[in-house]
């Protein structure tokens, strides 16, 4: 099995550690360590206990998104062998099994490894997987492709035992122009590319973060040549190891050490930890491969081929050559689908997915003469189905149904909102391609509420002798170099009304036909507005209570 193709290395100890998780779990369930250390040592291994007792979540880590057919095979098997065969494609280009056994984790840790695939530091105090535009090679607008940096960075920084014993996670992020697709203004550590006087290199922005206390990232270096590049995320990732706070998880992120210790302080502490760092050459994987494969035979489109090519197939900035997007509900796919669509992907583009961080994916390198066939087959497999825009692109965490921080139930809010929008006949909303709705939860932001033009975060409110699912709306976010917002709000409106609010909040910025767009309504009146209308959605029926 060809793991390697998409550049990126497993760590070298990877074997004896598995065999550590092995007798852990051995130790755990025979009552030799307590709930608490099993906790802290399987969790740093992307391995979480789910709401639903003595079930877990396993977590795989894919730098920058890139996932190939043979590891999308072998993840639908463990999902639905041994898992609730459902998978989810996650805001950080990761991918999640659910509902494993206990018994189940370490045949599946192993099954994964031997795919090329590992876990590890994709939970915990650790070193997360390291985002990517998922456009990176295609975009008409970057700098120069930042994928081969992204797996290069990871290959290193995972061979570093510090990078799994942090006081907290620690986030990083590639993004190849100003519009900053993979969010790297809000990140930890956070890498833009450019080109200054015929150099290549990033703009390096540092000590962003969504969740409690959201921050957009400050600017460290303006620039700085791309062999700089993997010594200041060491040494940003050892100025926060030894002195990011331990004591208070909740004031753990780089984005508090910074408050606590002033830029100024910051930047010299960076600096000694980067003059004492070796100048070694820093290895950059070789370009991916990007060939396409053999052209499939041509045939007759199918009846709503031209509404998919429109809506889901977007031309790269290769000439003759496509992107077309895989869009499961709010990431969800079946083990069937995703096994079936894995002997699809090898055999167009450049046989690999790119997961994308609004929980899709994209098959890239597709010729125009594959078209019409790759359509017909994902037809085949129930893969083509239309959905507009505001629908396919809206993004919500797992919720309480599964997540044990989970407050409310954002997966049921998220298909409420879909039915509700459905219903409604509302297409000039649900076809606008800039118009970002995430749903997180609770405050985490895993559904990346803060970057949401629309976005809503679950709490829970008392409403007399009850505690009633709540959301705060959130309005206003937006990523682009130098002009990145979070979104913001305080309005705690009831779970069950906030498809009423939507849909009259969306009818009223609808009639307003004085704005081009919907940041210029929010920009005018436009959160006003939302507040008036809220006040009317704030009543709750008893019914809606339970």
């Amino acid at each position: 099995m060809d793991t390697q193709r998409c550049g990126s290395h497993l760590p070298a100890n990877l074997p004896d550690e598995l065999e550590q998780f092995r007798l852990r779990v051995d130790q755990f369930t025979a009552k030799e360590i307590d709930h608490t250390s099993f906790h802290a040592f399987r969790v740093a291994h992307g391995v979480y206990e789910q709401r639903e007792s003595d079930t877990y979540m396993l977590r795989a880590r894919l730098p920058a998104g890139i996932i190939l057919p043979e590891q999308m095979r072998v993840l639908a098997l463990i999902a639905g062998i041994h898992g609730n065969g459902l998978l989810h494609l996650t805001s950080r280009q990761d991918i999640q099994l659910h509902r494993l056994p206990l018994a189940a984790i370490y045949p599946s840790l192993i099954a994964l490894a031997a795919a090329g695939l590992t876990t590890k530091g994709s939970g915990g105090n650790t070193l997360r997987n390291i985002a990517a535009c998922p456009h990176a090679g295609i975009c008409p607008h970057e700098a120069f492709d930042v994928s081969p940096y992204v797996l290069g960075l990871t290959d290193l920084l995972m061979s570093d035992p510090r990078a799994f014993q942090l006081p907290r996670k620690y986030k990083i992020a590639f993004s190849g122009c100003g519009n900053d697709c993979a969010a790297a203004t809000v990140q930890d550590l956070g890498f833009i590319s450019k080109v200054r006087n015929q150099v290549v290199g990033f703009a390096v922005y540092i000590g962003g973060g969504m969740g409690a206390n959201s921050k957009v990232g400050i600017v460290l270096e303006d620039f700085i040549p791309t062999a700089q590049m993997p010594r200041i995320a060491q040494a940003i990732e050892r100025v926060f190891d030894q002195y990011g706070n331990r004591q208070n998880r909740k004031r753990a992120r780089i984005r508090f050490l910074l408050e606590e210790l002033g830029f100024e302080r910051f930047k010299a502490l960076y600096q000694a930890e980067m003059d004492q760092l070796p100048i070694e050459d820093f290895t950059i994987p070789a370009p991916l491969n990007t060939h396409s494969a053999a052209i499939v035979p041509d045939r007759q489109p199918l009846a709503g081929f031209a509404s998919w090519r429109t809506t889901h197939v977007s031309p790269q900035r290769q000439p003759g050559y496509f992107t077309l997007e895989i869009a499961p509900p709010l990431g969800n796919i079946t083990a069937d689908h995703l096994s079936k669509l894995a002997n699809i992907v090898d055999r167009y583009g450049e046989q690999m997915l790119r997961v994308t961080n609004w929980q899709g994916a994209l098959l890239r390198w597709v010729a125009e003469e594959q078209l019409a066939a790759l359509h017909a087959e994902l037809v085949e497999i129930g893969l083509a189905d239309h959905q507009p825009a505001l629908l396919r692109h809206m993004v919500s965490c797992v919720g309480a149904d599964i997540c044990r921080s989970g407050i409310c139930k954002s997966h049921e809010l998220a298909q409420a909102i879909h039915d509700a929008l459905t219903q409604s006949g509302m297409k000039y909303a649900m076809d606008c391609d800039h118009l970002a709705l995430h749903i997180s939860g609770c405050p985490n932001a895993c559904g990346r509420h803060p970057l949401a033009q629309i976005g809503f975060y679950g709490v829970s409110r008392r409403i007399g002798e009850q505690s009633v699912p709540h959301y705060i709306l959130q309005l206003g976010g937006q990523l682009q170099e130098g002009h990145t917002r979070l979104a913001a709000g305080s309005t705690a409106t009831p779970a069950s009304n906030i498809p009423a609010f939507l849909l009259e909040y969306l009818q009223t910025f609808h009639t307003a036909s004085q704005y081009p767009d919907f940041t210029a309504f929010l920009h005018a009146d436009g959160k006003q507005v939302a507040e008036e209308i809220a006040q009317r959605h704030l009543h709750i029926t008893n019914a809606a209570k339970d």
